[in-house]
């Protein structure tokens, strides 16, 4: 897990079976924070969810202070990049590919040309490959699809989602297909990629092609109440949206038809979740909801946290971790009587 504020970004080991804290490392110890960074009270300063190989773990802060540690947490390499210019507060995601560490950088206006997108050795830190984006800040979190015939990563920032060559950088294909601020990530469902902003539409875009392709591989694309902060979930035959209001809407993956939209009274910046076929919502408030992933909408259980609640939740060994915003807490499958 990580945690920071205005002065201090710390990563932090926890033991999934009893919660006991093993190890705390602080990062960039000692540095002043950049005065010039603009974080919203809603975004924070450790927005951004770590990864790792199973050797290693890789997390970034706001203040672009980006670090690799070994599970002992001991700091193996770090760097750290200009984020002055986002309007919010990083909140992309790193992701890994082989030995590659992507990193997301999207900020400002495109004629400013401050966005970009690096692959990084993992065992290092050093460069592999740097390109220039020509999309406005974003917080949007890419995604690495196989197609059968090559495996493209896909990014998506105002006003395109763009596939690249994950081990060159080099692009592949782009649709014009997002407006406005962009903070939902592409996800990719039955052989589609799935973009929703609430400034657009829901686009399905069928992968595969090179330069502009936007009146060629976009399948369909349906206006609704769309999400300015949630992914989109998707099951390979529907597709969840979830507004920050509370809209709840199911579509078709196939045709974009809306097979139903709920509006559940709370209030949602995290996104939805699938486990089997449920899928799981937690509210600002705490608040947690399971549906059914189907064509009607079914309600089949609710709890809470007993406090806010602004993160994803993430499922491991038949338990259930969630981050509030005083606690960790793990939830048992067997003692739910799921």
């Amino acid at each position: 897990m990580t945690g920071a504020d205005e002065v201090s970004r710390e990563v932090y080991c926890l033991d999934a079976a009893t919660g006991g804290l093993i190890w705390t490392t602080p990062v960039a110890l000692g540095e002043d924070p950049d005065s010039a960074l603009r974080i919203h009270a809603m975004t924070g300063y450790a927005a951004s969810t770590a990864t790792s190989d199973g050797i290693m773990v890789y997390a970034i802060f706001a203040t672009g202070h980006l670090v690799a540690l070994d599970f002992s947490g001991e700091l193996v390499w770090q760097t750290r990049y200009d984020f002055s210019e986002d309007i919010y507060g990083n909140a992309t995601s790193l992701i890994l590919h082989g030995d590659l560490l992507m990193v997301q950088n999207d900020l400002s206006k495109p004629a400013a040309g401050n966005s970009h997108m690096l692959a990084l050795d993992k065992r290092t830190g050093e460069t592999v490959w740097d390109i220039p984006r020509p999309v406005q800040g974003s917080w949007t979190t890419p995604i690495i699809i196989d197609t059968g015939e090559r495996e493209e990563l896909i990014t998506s920032a105002k006003p395109w989602v763009i596939a690249y060559d994950p081990l060159t950088g080099a692009e592949y294909w782009r649709v014009d297909a997002i407006n406005g601020d962009s903070a939902p990530s592409p996800i990719f469902v039955g052989g589609q990629i799935m973009v929703a902003n609430v400034y657009a539409e829901l686009t399905a875009i069928r992968p595969g092609g090179a330069g502009d392709v936007t009146q060629t591989h976009v399948n369909w694309s349906v206006r609704g109440v769309l999400p300015d902060i949630a992914s989109p979930l998707g099951t390979g035959e529907l597709v969840f949206t979830l507004a920050s209001n509370g809209t709840l809407s199911c579509f078709d993956a196939a045709d974009g038809a809306l097979q139903w939209s709920e509006q559940l009274g709370r209030r949602f910046r995290t996104s939805p979740s699938l486990v089997g076929d449920r899928v799981y919502l937690i509210s600002d408030a705490g608040e947690s909801i399971v549906v059914a992933a189907e064509r009607e909408f079914r309600e089949i259980a609710t709890g809470h946290f007993r406090e806010p609640v602004h993160s994803c939740p993430s499922f491991a060994g038949g338990r259930t971790f969630v981050r509030g915003e005083q606690h960790l807490f793990c939830i048992d499958a067997a003692s739910a009587g799921e």
